[in-house]
């Protein structure tokens, strides 16, 4: 919009005029300021940020621009009419679960999942298969951690490798992660073990052989703290072990994936491959 009134800064300049005169410049300025807050500077097709008719009482945003509120999931869900906060064109960030939400006047509604800093799509790495149609990018799958050959031959037990999983990567029901490990144990035995976090996932005694080991850490609620976690573990002699547990949730805390082991003396245990890969239904 063309403003009708100027910006004059140095008016009035101080010096001796009539009082009319100088009521006239102070209404000036007021309808110079007013008009500029009730325009958007960027765009001068849109009609204002500041509804026309609300500056002289209570200023408030026009519907279709942003105000952001942060608050926790739980307390945003619960905004409604006669709070002062819900209106059209309000938005609001779950800081305990990183998601964006409109607050509208009909009520909050869940528009987005924000990727948290240093996340895989935070980084711009959103896996892409052919065929497929990816609907919410922050929740694409595909691999975020791989590791080359890693060994010890420590008898004590010691870290080989760890990934800090990102907090909300297991934030949906079924939301899961899939880790493959590919191992040798050589000359003598040894053991392998996992931890996430402060819970261990799983610990297994190894002879000497090659070994395949998958771990599955999923999500089975997504209104509580659930996560399940199964780790078996495959020789190539055909043995075949499997335990479970119940690590602890991340959906507002990164996590630790810890890959440890040690050995008896004279051996040395080695993982060649490690692969950790986020999926989500």
């Amino acid at each position: 919009m063309a403003f009708v009134n100027a910006w004059v800064e140095t008016d009035p300049d101080g010096s001796i005029i009539p009082v009319s005169l100088l009521d006239d410049s102070d209404r000036l300025i007021k309808g110079a300021v007013r008009e500029r807050l009730e325009g958007d500077a960027a765009n001068p097709n849109l009609t204002g940020l500041i509804e026309v008719g609300s500056f002289a009482a209570a200023p408030k945003p026009r519907k279709g621009t942003a105000r952001l509120y942060v608050d926790t999931e739980a307390n945003i869900r619960a905004y409604a009419a006669g709070n002062g906060i819900v209106e059209d064109g309000r938005f609001a960030i779950a800081i305990d679960s990183a998601r964006l939400f409109h607050v509208a006047t009909a009520g909050p509604v869940e528009i987005a999942y924000l990727p948290v800093a240093g996340g895989v799509v935070a980084t711009g790495k959103i896996q892409y298969y052919p065929g497929t149609q990816v609907t919410n990018p922050a929740r694409a799958t595909g691999v975020i951690y791989s590791s080359a050959t890693v060994s010890t031959g420590s008898a004590a037990d010691v870290s080989l490798a760890s990934v800090v999983i990102k907090a909300g990567t297991l934030i949906g029901t079924s939301d899961k992660l899939v880790i493959t490990i590919h191992g040798s144990m050589i000359a003598d035995a040894g053991n392998v073990n996992f931890k996430w976090g402060a819970t261990q996932l799983a610990s297994f005694s190894v002879t000497p052989d090659d070994f395949t080991i998958e771990i599955e850490i999923c999500r089975t609620d997504a209104t509580a703290t659930h996560l399940w976690a199964v780790t078996r573990i495959y020789t190539t002699g055909g043995g075949l072990n499997y335990v479970t547990a119940a690590p602890a949730d991340s959906s507002a805390l990164d996590q630790t994936l810890d890959f440890r082991g040690s050995v008896t003396a004279g051996g040395t245990l080695a993982y060649r491959e490690i692969q950790v890969e986020t999926k989500s239904i």
